[in-house]
């Protein structure tokens, strides 16, 4: 069982559509913010959102991405630094998104 799956079995399809319908918007500003934090070489406020991404980081379900965050909050800069990092970074971060936006559309049917 996924992480959301156990999710909606502990709280229930209504109150897991609540849960997600409200965390998406806040997961979407950070992403924002992070990505920005990295191409203004803002080390310690890209840190600090990828350390809050990685809180919800069960709802995001990608390993690379969590990889990913990991090396930001350690502030490895040699490795974030890069623009092929921040570019991998992004599309990891909007693929889990529209994983995350679907699953909530799907399980939203289902009640």
């Amino acid at each position: 069982m996924s992480e959301l799956e156990t999710i909606v079995a502990t709280l229930g399809v209504e109150k897991s559509v609540n849960l997600f319908h409200s965390i998406l918007p806040l997961i979407q500003i950070r992403r924002y913010e992070l990505i920005e934090c990295l191409h203004s070489q803002d080390w310690q406020g890209a840190a600090r959102y990828a350390h809050n991404l990685l809180a919800t980081g069960h709802l995001l379900a990608s390993k690379t991405l969590l990889d990913q965050l990991i090396l930001i909050e350690k502030a490895e800069i040699p490795s974030i630094q890069t623009p092929e990092f921040i570019q991998q970074l992004s599309a990891e971060l909007d693929t889990s998104l529209q994983q995350l936006t679907h699953y909530s559309k799907t399980i939203k049917t289902k009640r």
